[in-house]
């Protein structure tokens, strides 16, 4: 069964990730007074809009626009479009315009857009902060565990290095003196 490139497109991304085609009027309208407004002076053109919820969808959403730009090669169709309607347009035509993430609503330019597909999500990051701190514990209760082993190991070799030494020279440097004078008492 046929599917026209823009139904096809659509089944790249996540079954939970809205991908709409609007009309930038009503889209410029309706972000009128909301966070979402500075992204309206990117909206020019035929657009399709991606809206992720979930961190995890990102990811594949991110790779769903790789591979759809990779395999409807939309970058050389665009250089074609720009060298035919030269002076037709009123603006750049781009694959991608840009993003924006809610809480920070800061417009994201396109090439910050597909370096989000390396960003690990808040449970892999969760993940790796839980694996870190196994990790210092478990190297803390070895090193812990180590130093009464060592100190021992230490304590014998120095009392067998002084049994030796005190074989050979008559002395016990572990021995404690008499003195015959106390001089120091009161």
């Amino acid at each position: 069964m046929y599917q026209t490139p823009g139904k096809e497109a659509r089944s790249f991304f996540p079954p939970t990730v809205n991908v709409r085609h609007l009309k930038n009027t009503w889209l410029k309208k309706a972000m009128e007074g909301t966070d979402w407004e500075p992204m309206r002076d990117k909206i020019k053109g035929n657009n399709i809009y991606v809206f992720v919820e979930s961190d995890k969808d990102l990811k594949p959403s991110i790779q769903a626009y790789m591979k759809i730009e990779k395999q409807f090669n939309r970058t050389a169709k665009l250089d074609v479009l720009r060298e035919e309607w030269v002076e037709r347009l009123t603006y750049d035509l781009q694959p991608l315009v840009g993003g924006m993430m809610s809480e920070e609503w800061d417009i994201m330019e396109p090439a910050d857009v597909v370096k989000l597909k390396d960003f690990p999500t808040k449970t892999e990051l969760i993940g790796q902060i839980a694996g870190s701190i196994k990790q210092v514990t478990t190297k803390l209760a070895i090193g812990v565990r180590q130093v009464p082993t060592k100190l021992a190991i230490g304590l014998k070799k120095t009392v067998e290095k002084g049994e030796e030494g005190g074989k050979r020279a008559g002395l016990n440097p572990f021995a404690v003196k008499e003195s015959g004078s106390n001089t120091n008492q009161r």
